[in-house]
């Protein structure tokens, strides 16, 4: 680390799904940073988090097959 710099906290955030009858389906975990301990300006000057959910990019990957098939 940059001496004039402070490191940021982070936590792990876990969660566990459930069906409506209370059988486990899929176990998440994140990393969750703490910003709120940033000074804008002094830690960072722009914020930018790019999140795409797989759904999402399964949808493109299909258009651009097919549109590629019908060339």
């Amino acid at each position: 680390m940059p001496h004039n710099k402070k490191c940021i906290d982070v936590n792990w955030v876990f969660k566990t799904k459930l069906k409506a009858y209370g059988q486990i389906t899929k176990y998440k975990a994140r990393l969750v940073a703490r910003g709120f301990l940033q000074k804008y300006g002094q830690d960072y000057y722009e914020v930018y988090a790019l999140m795409a959910k797989i759904e999402t990019i399964r949808l493109i990957v299909a258009v651009a097959i097919s549109n590629n098939r019908s060339m």
